[in-house]
């Protein structure tokens, strides 16, 4: 092999590592192994610390301004002579503007050729810092956040829970890690249901909505919740992340609030609203039907004494038992409703005269037997009127009005009676 060949590729050589040493994103420190001193410095460190080239070279590392009061001096390079190394990994530095710079520090000695050369490579490790900061504290928030959290790979497959999730569901990381979020389906949702859901995680990244699970006991419960798509740097599906929250809760109290709508608080009777709808669609179909139906405006006698004479109380249980004594005198699909005070009214579909007769006898003899309320026995009766569709009133208001009416001639006639609506 020709001198020149050798030469040259020596020249190379030299380039590319001195390419390399300058374009480095770690600072670069080149010291004269029997004497420390610094005999090369690259661009990056320049630049870290704010010192020039003049400034760094034939000087000690511990001689300039950042490694003041560091681990650095003439004792740790003996010590490097001996070892080959010597490393801090967490090292406090200054700029020359002021700026505080972490940085991780390593000293190698290499023979070149039979020449010992020290090199010191120093790396910011701000940002790795600051990335472990966030992961911690992205880690804790994972961990004590309230709503309930699983993070899945690409196959949708649990890596990974919160406490909330596993006291939303019951299940700990160790019996649902590796398995399919499936394993809490309630059944409730169809195929097109999860169709829907991985259309809009595989078009848009993301999807919320209320779902049904089943806790590990067994009971359904709702949820409400998030599913985003991540990405990796290819772009590539990584993992899919759910944050749920129980919504049972809310459930309940818009189920009450329903209930409040249509329903009376103490008898659990439809109220004046959902008696006034059920009296229109009665009306509708029995017009369409050419049938018959009675309604029935029933007010108990002397309520009043009771509420005045007993208390509140005693009355609000004797309406109870009232109401449950009416219902039992009326036919599945027959409306028995509360429109307030001591006042009922009662829609018999597919009745006339004759039948509407028959249930207002049972119901004067059932509400007239005893009531035992506490330590009382209370009895008490009851005047009722009665209108028929459409014999009476083609429409709710009219029918209602007759009913009301012949329901007070109930009562001039001595009450505890029923009486139908005559045009006298």
């Amino acid at each position: 092999m020709s001198n020149k060949y050798l030469l040259d590729a020596l020249r190379f050589s030299e380039s590319r590592y001195r390419r390399l040493f300058e374009s480095a994103r770690d600072g670069i420190l080149l010291l004269n192994f029997e004497t420390a001193a610094i005999e090369d410095v690259n661009p990056y460190l320049m630049e870290l610390l704010g010192y020039t080239y003049a400034e760094f070279m034939g000087k000690k590392v511990w001689e300039i301004g950042p490694f003041h009061n560091t681990h650095l001096s003439q004792e740790s390079f003996m010590e490097l002579q001996e070892k080959g190394i010597i490393r801090y990994d967490d090292m406090p530095l200054e700029s020359k503007s002021g700026e505080k710079i972490e940085v991780e520090f390593v000293s190698n000695v290499y023979d070149c050729d039979g020449i010992k050369v020290i090199q010191c490579n120093i790396r910011d490790i701000r940002p790795r810092k600051k990335t472990e900061a966030n992961m911690r504290m992205a880690a804790k928030v994972f961990e004590s956040s309230g709503e309930a959290m699983m993070i899945t790979d690409a196959e949708a497959y649990i890596i990974s829970i919160n406490q909330a999730f596993t006291r939303l569901t019951g299940y700990t990381l160790e019996e649902v890690q590796g398995r399919n979020p499936r394993m809490l389906a309630s059944g409730k949702q169809d195929a097109n249901f999860y169709h829907t859901m991985w259309e809009a995680l595989n078009k848009e990244g993301y999807w919320q909505g209320e779902i049904w699970d089943k806790h590990k006991d067994g009971h359904i419960y709702p949820k409400w919740m998030s599913i985003s798509t991540v990405h990796d740097e290819h772009g590539q599906v990584s993992n899919y992340i759910s944050i749920a929250t129980d919504v049972t809760a809310r459930k309940q109290a818009e189920q009450r609030i329903q209930f409040l709508a249509y329903f009376d608080v103490l008898t659990d009777l439809p109220n004046r609203t959902l008696l006034h709808d059920r009296l229109e669609q009665l009306v509708a179909a029995s017009h369409r039907d050419n049938h018959k139906f009675a309604l029935m405006f029933i007010d108990l006698d002397h309520f009043k004494y009771v509420n005045d004479s007993m208390g509140h109380e005693v009355g609000d249980e004797l309406l109870k038992a009232v109401a449950l004594h009416l219902q039992q005198c009326v036919r599945e699909g027959d409306t028995v409703s509360r429109i307030g005070g001591d006042e009922f009214i009662v829609l018999l579909r597919e009745t006339e005269n004759e039948g509407a007769a028959s249930v207002a006898e049972k119901m004067l003899a059932l509400l007239s037997s005893p009531y035992d309320i506490g330590d009382l026995q209370i009895s008490t009766h009851a005047s009722i009127g009665i209108s028929i569709y459409p014999d009476h009133g083609g429409d709710a208001d009219t029918l209602t009005k007759q009913a009301d009416i012949a329901m007070y001639y109930a009562k001039d006639k001595g009450r505890n009676n029923y009486q139908f609506f005559t045009p006298d």
